[in-house]
């Protein structure tokens, strides 16, 4: 079976996610962004949630997905991942 190779990694400065947040605000989910293929908010959602009815699940338990670029995650998202 062939490997699948994914383009190479753009430079920090460019590279942006989209962070799933659950309804307190904390992380749940990350999926990068542009070079992977993801290039908006709806194929983010793909990746995130298996079934259509697996993301209505999550959007109705008030999970929001935000676009961010590194800098911002590092800043403001990273963080929050080992906030107790």
């Amino acid at each position: 079976m062939a490997t699948r190779k994914l383009p190479a990694r753009p430079p920090q400065n460019e590279r942006h996610h989209y962070v799933f947040l659950n309804r307190d605000g904390k992380p749940i989910g990350l999926i990068e962004a542009g070079w992977t293929g993801v290039d908006s908010e709806d194929d983010a959602w793909d990746q995130f949630a298996d079934t259509r009815a697996e993301e209505r699940h999550h959007r109705a338990n008030g999970v929001t997905c935000r676009h961010v670029d590194h800098a911002t995650y590092e800043r403001e998202i990273y963080p929050l991942w080992s906030a107790a």
